[in-house]
């Protein structure tokens, strides 16, 4: 199966408690021989490879502001994931 992790704000991250779901999804899945794009912001992380564990990891873009920087950014990542051949996505929640 490949899927997509949506709403992290990068992998690796320890910044919260969906970014520990992650870190513990992602080499759990990759060991059951899954496929995982994981989508994360830009800002800050243009140093962290595109490949961690096994991982592809896509930065996307959005507003960096109070109000509007999560839809923003899951609005991005969601454009970018309905291009690629995924069996299925999980958003974050918050």
């Amino acid at each position: 199966m490949r899927f997509a992790v949506i709403g992290s704000r990068g992998y690796p991250s320890t910044y919260g408690g969906f970014e520990t779901f992650v870190r513990a999804l992602v080499p759990y899945a990759i060991a059951e021989g899954h496929e995982v794009v994981v989508y994360g912001r830009e800002g800050g992380h243009r140093d962290r490879p595109l490949i961690v564990d096994g991982a592809e990891c896509v930065r996307t873009r959005g507003l960096d502001s109070k109000h509007l920087s999560t839809p923003t950014y899951g609005l991005s990542s969601c454009w970018d994931a309905r291009r690629r051949d995924l069996d299925a996505a999980h958003p974050s929640t918050s």
